[in-house]
């Protein structure tokens, strides 16, 4: 009895490891997480936005501005 349910977590331990390798050289997006599947497909759809402001849909990149770091006083570099 013992020896059965061992083998059968051998077994499925051994099937999980073998499907997680197989869809990480195939499909590595299949191992993804649903939020980060919907984040990349509105970075490819053009949209750009948050929760607090929603995804807003930007046809020119030339819009977008660049917010540079400015350093603090006392920080390392």
């Amino acid at each position: 009895m013992v020896r059965t349910i061992f083998g059968m977590l051998i077994v499925f331990m051994a099937l999980y490891a073998v499907s997680y390798c197989f869809f990480a050289l195939t499909d590595a997006d299949a191992l993804r997480s649903e939020k980060y599947k919907l984040q990349k497909m509105a970075i490819e759809h053009g949209l750009l936005g948050d929760s607090i402001t929603g995804l807003q849909k930007i046809e020119d990149m030339s819009e977008t501005k660049v917010i540079e770091a400015v350093p603090i006083e006392g920080s390392r570099k």
